[in-house]
């Protein structure tokens, strides 16, 4: 029996790659020291060859894409009006989705002291303990209060005071110019 068999050909050298030495990558088979940089010829190995155009590249020599101009026409702000109306809706429904389930809250001094009242709050209400907490108020408030009168009868012996010394003072003055 003839068997014909198809040769593999090398896709740098064109020559015939045995088995032995055949490296398929890129959609092409290889020679393994024909697998080299386009550019600078350094061989390359399946970790290190990076591909375009389907023609093997060292780190350093693939081809860049270029950046290019794209003209703002009806067509294309209808295009990204609609991706912008698209990436709203698809956030709106993960929102939806998760709304329930958890709510983050950062803990800053004043969410923790708010916190921290309203559990006292809470714990007056639930044992019935409203009526010492009003006391509480009220006594607090009496105290306010009387402070409040202890500062300005200290105000008004100062103001007195100051008079006196006025007086002193305008005394002294007239007695010198006599």
């Amino acid at each position: 029996m003839n068997k014909i068999v198809q040769s593999k050909k090398c896709a740098r050298c064109e020559k015939t790659v045995y088995p032995l030495e055949e490296l398929k990558c890129l959609d092409k088979i290889w020679h393994k020291g024909c697998f080299k940089c386009k550019v600078c010829n350094m061989t390359l190995s399946m970790k290190t060859y990076k591909g375009f155009d389907k023609v093997p590249y060292c780190e350093a020599h693939i081809p860049k894409a270029k950046a290019t101009c794209v003209a703002e026409t009806p067509e294309m702000k209808r295009l990204a009006e609609n991706t912008k109306i698209q990436s709203n809706v698809q956030y709106h429904a993960e929102f939806e989705k998760s709304k329930a389930k958890f709510t983050q809250v950062a803990d800053d001094p004043e969410t923790l002291r708010l916190k921290i009242n309203t559990k006292n709050s809470s714990n007056i209400a639930y044992h019935g303990d409203m009526k010492k907490k009003e006391e509480m108020e009220k006594k607090r408030t009496a105290d306010e209060e009387e402070q409040a009168a202890r500062d300005r009868q200290h105000e008004e012996q100062q103001m007195d005071q100051l008079d006196q010394l006025q007086n002193i003072h305008q005394k002294k003055q007239q007695h010198l110019q006599q």
